[in-house]
């Protein structure tokens, strides 16, 4: 079985939501490891290299099912398929996490938060549109992916993550700017 080891450099803030809210302060919050650290799941990771697939030349919706799996369709839910690449989540570095984690001081600085609202036609708040969203500061995430036959894939991998630009929510509107990087794991 292969092993490839994807670096995950994010160059700004990033929101990789929990689906949750705080009372009062918070619309949308990072979603956090058990050690009160931000992650990003493995499936949102296969979901972007699957993305970043379907960009780039080696398209081939035949490849991508087999790599990435295939969903089932309205017609037929039973037509899923699993495909070769399995992804663990995109966490910190160990050592970092380690030093993250005994120092609920210095952890609690991985998080800030942004602000937006909606305007009228008039360029005025409408009311009742204020959402407050939890962003994680850029860092560097790690994760592996493992391969369940025998195929190179280290070239399609390279290919599809060039194609990954952000992550994570409000991408298309400045937050989340990545780059990924993917190599053998040792």
């Amino acid at each position: 079985m292969k092993s490839y080891k994807v670096t995950i450099e994010i160059l700004s803030y990033w929101h990789a939501g929990s689906g949750h809210g705080t009372k009062g302060d918070l619309d949308a919050t990072v979603l956090r490891d058990s050690r009160d650290l931000p992650y990003l799941p493995g499936r949102t990771l296969k979901g972007l290299l699957r993305e970043g697939m379907r960009h780039s030349a080696l398209q081939n919706e035949v490849e991508t099912d087999l790599l990435f799996g295939r969903a089932a369709e309205d017609k037929d839910p039973a037509g899923s398929s699993p495909g070769s690449l399995r992804f663990t989540d995109a966490r910190l570095p160990e050592n970092l996490a380690k030093s993250l984690a005994s120092d609920p001081a210095i952890g609690a600085q991985l998080y800030d938060s942004v602000s937006a609202t909606a305007l009228d036609e008039g360029g005025q708040a409408k009311d009742g549109s204020l959402r407050v969203s939890e962003v994680a500061v850029p860092v560097t995430l790690e994760a592996t992916v493992t391969q369940t036959d025998e195929k190179e894939v280290l070239s399609t991998l390279r290919e599809a993550a060039s194609f990954v630009r952000a992550l994570g929510s409000h991408r298309h509107r400045g937050l989340g700017r990545c780059r990924i990087q993917v190599e053998p794991a040792n």
